[in-house]
């Protein structure tokens, strides 16, 4: 697959859904899930 992003992301896949849950705009949701996606 070509352009796959390498990032670190220094969250831990835990945190990322609890500041999922806390989110209150879709779109702070959306930056958060994107995160989760790449980490998982």
């Amino acid at each position: 697959m070509s352009g796959v992003p390498k990032i670190e992301i220094a969250e831990s896949v835990e945190e990322l859904k609890m500041l999922m849950k806390q989110q209150k705009t879709g779109l702070g949701y959306a930056k958060i899930q994107s995160l989760y996606l790449l980490k998982i």
